[in-house]
This record gives structure tokens, C-alpha cells and sequence, in this order.
């Protein structure tokens, strides 16, 4: 984390990157109180990407984050940064009051795929079997994409939890004539789903 000469960061800096919150609970407690200001410094842009910020969010409750689920996701689209994990793990505890956001994600169609990969495959594969029914219109959408980041795919991962065989198994079908013609992204889905 680059130096930064505010309180939070001194804070920050007794937070161990190679420790989970369960075991470095003498540490965060330091946050329990941690002001309105200086919560929203630690969710903003200049934190947020770093794994100490993201492992105090982990520990923080998940209502302080209701009214930052917008920018969670924003930060989640862009997988490669260190505390993205992190953060796909507090969506998946926020979980219902997510829903909303989420849905605005997916609402921006098919020029967005590529962004719904991680929410998808971090976050929504992990929530119950009833909060993945609530997005079931959403994740058949995004398999008629037939995206080649994967996005799709997950999609019909994620489904083929709560679906009869049969509908599943129309889905899987439409998706590989899709993909028909496309040697890696046939390859992706048999290997995602064993070859049929």
C-alpha cells in the first residue's frame, strides 16, 4: 500500500494481508468504531483495492455496506486488483440486499458481459438456491450471449443448481450450438460441464 499520512492508514498498516480476519480479531477491533469519515475513506478508490481495507470489510458489519453495494461491484468488475476476492466474499454476505444493483448490472445487456463474469462466478454462485431463483430470468439472458469471456458459461453454472434436468439441460444444448464452430469455447463448456 503506498504511504498515505492519515489516520486510517496508520491503522491499516497493523493489518496482516496473510492473516483472515478470524485471526487478527485483536487488530481490528480498532475498527469497531471507525467514524463516518473515515469509513468512507476506507471505501473509497484509494483503499478499496488494497487487502488490509478489504479485510477490515470483511470484518466490519455487512449493514455499514448497504448503501455502498454499487461501489463494491464497481471495484469487483475489475478482477485483477488483490482484494477483489475479498470483496466478492462480502457481497456474498450482503446477499439479498444486493439484488438491486446486481439486476442494474445486468440490465445493461450484452455490451457489459465481460463485467458480469466476476459478479456472477464470485458472488451470485455462492448465494442460496432461493436468492439465485430471484435472477433466473437474468442468468438465462446472459447464457443467450454466448459470450467468449465466460460469462455465459458461469451462468449456466450457477443455474443448473436450481433447474430440472430438463430445462438445464435445453440451456446447455442452445449454448453448445451457439458455440458450435468454436473449438475453445466448446472446450470451455465441456469442461465445465464434462462432455456430453
Amino acid at each position: 500500500m503506498e504511504e498515505r499520512e492519515t489516520p486510517l492508514y496508520q491503522m491499516l498498516q497493523k493489518v496482516d494481508v496473510d492473516k483472515e480476519p478470524s485471526k487478527q480479531l485483536d487488530i481490528l477491533k480498532a475498527f469497531d468504531n471507525l467514524p463516518q469519515k473515515q469509513f468512507d475513506e476506507l471505501t473509497s478508490g484509494w483503499y478499496i483495492k488494497h487487502e488490509e481495507a478489504a479485510i477490515v470489510m470483511q470484518y466490519l458489519p455487512v449493514e455499514r455496506f448497504y448503501d455502498r453495494i454499487g461501489l463494491l461491484l464497481e471495484h469487483l468488475e475489475d478482477r485483477n486488483w488483490p482484494a477483489a476476492g475479498r470483496i466478492a466474499d462480502l457481497l456474498v454476505s450482503i446477499g439479498e440486499p444486493a439484488l438491486s444493483e446486481i439486476r442494474k448490472r445486468f440490465e445493461k445487456g450484452p455490451a457489459y458481459v465481460d463485467w458480469l463474469y466476476p459478479i456472477i462466478s464470485w458472488v451470485i454462485r455462492y448465494w442460496s438456491n432461493e436468492l439465485i431463483l430471484k435472477l433466473k430470468e437474468e442468468l438465462i439472458e446472459v447464457i443467450s450471449y454466448a459470450d467468449a469471456e465466460g460469462a455465459s458459461i458461469a451462468a449456466l453454472e450457477v443455474l443448473q443448481k436450481v433447474m430440472m434436468p430438463g430445462e438445464f439441460e435445453l440451456l446447455y444444448q442452445r449454448l453448445r450450438e451457439q458455440y458450435a464452430g468454436n473449438t475453445g469455447l466448446t472446450e470451455d463448456l465441456n469442461y465445465a460441464f464434462g462432455a456430453k
